[in-house]
């Protein structure tokens, strides 16, 4: 039976779980105003590179801990263990990624790149860094929805989504015409979201790291994050093979065709996170 509670829980689910997407459509204007098409398409393009990261570096623990919450919720211990060892894995191979990264990720852009003027550093490793906050916020909401906290996970989002405009709006309007202020800001953005996701899970759970416990769901991961690679494939590897077929600006123009189509996705995501 539907209830008012579940259609109250719902539209929160779906505006909350609209807001990431919104902030690329609602941010057009901005980006239009103080950067150039080339710029523009450069921008898509570490946007898209933060995105793989925050995939590798999330390893799959936001379905992970939907499961296994439901599984240690009658175990409070066991879940407090696991939900900490969770966190604390992320960023150690957070770690790990940024490590191997700033060893070779100046060959690799300069490799794909090297036509487009694409450089690792220190744009891309902004994106790195970027792409390690959002994994900690994404896998925080995500456990917020399995706990039903509807509105813990609404503030959650807006606070994210706040900040995100208001540091690149900022940076852009400081340096114009820099990548600056969009990449910049938005790292700084979830930095800020990341230490309030790591304050309440630790104050909340304890700071734990037991790796045997978290191998039980290591296959399960894995294959959720093929899958999830798999969507990354779909929505943002076409931009990286056109970067090395035609010029950035024409990117830029590709891109901001794309992301005038966004509105029907904002209603889709949203309603996907609800149910």
């Amino acid at each position: 039976m539907i209830t008012k509670r579940f259609i109250k829980s719902s539209l929160i689910y779906t505006i909350a779980g609209a807001l990431p997407m919104a902030n690329a459509f609602l941010l057009l204007p901005v980006y239009l105003l103080y950067l150039t098409t080339h710029q523009y398409g450069a921008l898509t393009l570490y946007l898209s590179f933060s995105i793989l990261i925050q995939i590798v570096v999330t390893y799959s623990f936001d379905a992970s801990l939907y499961l296994h919450f439901h599984d240690y919720r009658k175990d409070p211990e066991k879940l407090s263990i696991f939900v900490s060892s969770s966190f604390t894995f992320i960023l150690l191979l957070g770690l790990a990624v940024s490590a191997i990264l700033i060893a070779i990720g100046g060959t690799l852009f300069h490799y794909f790149f090297k036509e487009q003027e694409m450089v690792f550093y220190p744009y891309g490793l902004i994106s790195v860094m970027t792409g390690i906050f959002q994994s900690l916020l994404k896998v925080y909401n995500t456990f917020l929805q399995s706990r039903e906290k509807p509105v813990l996970f609404l503030w959650s989002n807006i606070f994210s989504f706040l900040l995100v405009a208001f540091f690149t709006i900022a940076g852009l309007t400081r340096w114009p015409g820099s990548l600056d202020g969009p990449v910049g800001g938005r790292m700084l953005a979830f930095l800020f979201s990341a230490i309030w996701v790591l304050y309440r899970i630790y104050r909340e759970f304890g700071l734990h790291f037991d790796l045997t416990l978290l191998r039980t769901t290591f296959a399960f991961n894995t294959y959720q994050s093929i899958y999830q690679l798999q969507t990354w494939v779909i929505n943002y590897l076409d931009r990286f093979l056109m970067a090395m077929l035609i010029v950035m600006s024409d990117l830029g123009v590709y891109d901001f065709t794309i992301k005038c189509l966004l509105v029907l996705d904002l209603v889709i995501a949203g309603i996907f996170t609800s149910f």
